[in-house]
């Protein structure tokens, strides 16, 4: 067991160690290039809240629609095709009461959806009718930086 942890602890280290080196070049560096924080997407914004979710909250057909997704690789049609099954798949209970009554307008708009702001617009319109419980405990905590992030994108 002790050798197991070495040997993990090992290719742990190395992997780290691993790096890509770029050639030097002239000029000023750019801000894109000095940031370490990874970019906000929309679909990265959307898979943030489908990992805060509680398995409870869905049906056992949700699961299988996201493991075939790959956000780093998000079309806008694939991006939608998550936001409908998560709509669609979430159980009732997890709903705030007013849901019903935005739930075909929200349903409307997303018939319409072509923009990626649209699909952040309908991904906060979606959170914002969803019952605490439908998360994990960490998502109250979690949100406040979500919605934030959500808010920077929108002003792009």
């Amino acid at each position: 067991m002790k050798t197991m942890k070495k040997i993990f602890l090992l290719c742990l280290f190395l992997s780290m160690a691993y790096s890509n080196t770029y050639a030097q070049v002239e000029g000023e560096p750019t801000s894109a290039s000095l940031s370490n924080e990874p970019q906000i997407t929309y679909a990265s914004l959307l898979s943030r809240l489908v990992v805060n979710l509680s398995k409870e909250a869905y049906t056992d057909k949700f699961p299988p629609t996201v493991s075939k997704w790959n956000p780093a690789n998000s079309t806008k049609a694939q991006a939608l095709d998550v936001l409908k099954n998560l709509e669609f798949h979430l159980k009732t209970l997890h709903f705030k009461p007013e849901w019903k009554e935005s739930q075909l307008k929200w349903r409307g708009k997303f018939s319409k959806t072509t923009e990626k702001t649209d699909i952040v617009l309908l991904l906060k319109e979606l959170e914002a009718n969803m019952q605490l419980t439908a998360f994990e405990k960490t998502w109250s905590t979690d949100r406040a930086a979500w919605l934030l992030d959500v808010d920077n994108y929108l002003k792009k």
